[in-house]
């Protein structure tokens, strides 16, 4: 399980995700509703994130593909 950030809105989520997977849609779609769920807001990176993650980074590979990888 990993927590992502967002220390602008001052929220954080949990994903059932290690390192090396590629999050599904539903997580995706979770963490960007949850960190910050305003509409057009630029905060954030691919999945809301902003901040330092722990140890982590969210790196998107095409629009719909996001994977975590080691920072």
């Amino acid at each position: 399980m990993i927590i992502i950030r967002n220390d602008f809105h001052g929220t954080a989520v949990r994903l059932f995700a290690h390192i090396g997977d590629e999050l599904s849609e539903a997580q995706i779609r979770r963490s960007r509703r949850v960190l910050c769920g305003i509409a057009n807001c630029t905060c954030g990176g691919p999945l809301g994130e902003r901040g330092p993650q722990d140890g982590f980074a969210a790196v998107q590979i095409d629009h719909d593909r996001i994977v975590i990888q080691e920072a």
